[in-house]
């Protein structure tokens, strides 16, 4: 070959050097990428990611509106960022491990961490203060001003798991959406038009915005057909769920003291009105004793039907037979949807026993239930929510705040006022999973 001119290495090395700078280790891979996704390393221009691209140490990475990503790093561990968010992904080399760090400039991500080494630590760093994830799924968001702003049309969430054990799970649009739904564990928000389902041995306890709240036992289904609660303008109100299948228990809050007519519980075989109320249905078979599904009574268990008790105040049971009322203290037997209740003494012994707890038997601070979401938006600051695990938020001001399952916390922008709440603010109630 003959020699090189100058003017050949004047084009030549500028390439050279771009292609050096090219070899940033690679930290990630593209696991998915929706709408517009950028990404740019040091001294380097943008680049487009779609999905298997790989995600180079100290890459400034953007989402554009309605766009998304998830990022899995080399120990496994994964990032979701959520639209309109920028952060600088950063792999650092420590003795003991590694640390992904997650600059946080703007918007939120939310991070799984998955320990293969006792010493690798996931870091959501943000102006407020740093997010130390050991193991498990957090979500954070950094709002430099009014989370909401961009969310208002987002839905408002109208309850609250107090407890759980799994399995129990949330579909959209009354089983009607997509998908196998969302599980739910204590802390996570419930919405309007939502089914609730328990799996086998499984239990849940709902507490609604006015302090209505309701145990699901095992193998349930109860559909949250319309909520509304206007303390304020309380002819607004409406509480409509539907039973459809298993047990609960039931505590009327606010609506079912001050506005009763605007609170209905609907069942297979007939509509349920409350004047104030606590009571238990128990939909056996499919809640009717009839020729399409007969199931006999014998001693160990009880016929289909439903079954009810009333612990508390009254209620008035409706169907095609009349309005049946029935006390504190009394129990009734509904065959079909056509026939009248039956007044029984009490229940039968295989319905009561093993019985899950009832639902104003669980304390519950109703003043900070829904503190950090009294609104679509939020408070500038910083909000870490823990799906699953734990997390330690250090502060810009020198505290430390621990956050468990189930709840957020919560810092100003200056990281002073921490504080946490057993509830997921509405507004990052829309940001994608890991999965």
């Amino acid at each position: 070959m003959g020699r090189i001119t100058a003017g050949v290495w004047a084009i030549f090395l500028p390439w050279l050097a771009g292609a050096v700078l090219a070899q940033e280790p690679k930290i990630g891979t593209t696991e998915f990428a929706q709408g517009t996704v950028s990404a740019m390393a040091p001294e380097q221009p943008a680049r487009s990611l779609r999905r298997e691209d790989p995600v180079l140490n100290q890459d400034l990475v953007e989402t554009g509106r309605q766009s998304y990503a998830i990022f899995e790093f080399d120990n496994h561990s994964r990032i979701a960022m959520r639209e309109q968010t920028q952060a600088r992904l950063v792999e650092e080399s420590a003795r003991n491990g590694n640390t992904h760090r997650i600059r946080l400039i703007r918007g939120g991500v939310r991070g799984e961490a998955r320990r293969r080494d006792p010493y690798d630590l996931m870091v959501i760093d943000s102006p407020a203060g740093v997010v130390i994830v050991d193991e498990g799924e957090v979500s954070a968001r950094w709002c430099s001003e009014d989370c909401g702003r961009g969310d208002a049309s987002g839905p408002e969430p109208v309850a609250k798991v107090q407890m759980a054990t799994a399995p129990v799970s949330a579909l959209r649009d009354l089983g009607g959406g997509k998908g196998k739904g969302r599980e739910l564990a204590p802390g996570d928000l419930v919405y309007e038009r939502e089914r609730i389902e328990t799996g086998h041995d499984a239990l849940a306890i709902l507490v609604f915005r006015d302090d209505m709240r309701i145990t699901l036992q095992g193998e349930s289904r109860v559909d949250i057909n319309a909520y509304r609660y206007f303390p304020e303008t309380p002819k607004q109100n409406q509480v409509h769920i539907s039973l459809r299948e298993g047990r609960i228990r039931v505590k009327s809050g606010s609506v079912g003291h001050t506005t009763p007519e605007l609170f209905l519980v609907e069942t297979p075989v007939n509509r349920i009105r409350v004047r104030g109320t606590g009571f238990d249905l128990h939909c056996i078979g499919s809640c009717a004793n009839v020729a399409a599904n007969p199931v006999p009574g014998t001693q160990d268990a009880p016929a289909s039907g439903l079954y009810t008790t009333v612990w508390d105040g009254e209620i008035v049971q409706q169907s095609a037979a009349g309005g049946f009322p029935l006390a504190a203290g009394q129990s009734s037997y509904v065959m079909s949807n056509d026939s009248a209740p039956i007044r029984i003494p009490r229940l039968p012994p295989r319905i009561v026993s093993g019985q899950a707890p009832r639902p104003d038997s669980i304390a519950v601070g109703m003043d900070t239930l829904f503190e950090l979401n009294a609104a679509r938006g939020g408070m500038p600051g910083l909000y870490v929510h823990v799906h699953t695990g734990k997390a330690r938020v250090e502060t810009r001001s020198g505290r430390t705040l621990e956050v468990t399952t189930g709840r957020t916390g919560y810092t100003d922008p200056s990281g002073n006022a921490p504080m946490t709440s057993g509830a997921m603010p509405g507004f990052m109630a829309g940001d994608g999973s890991c999965q």
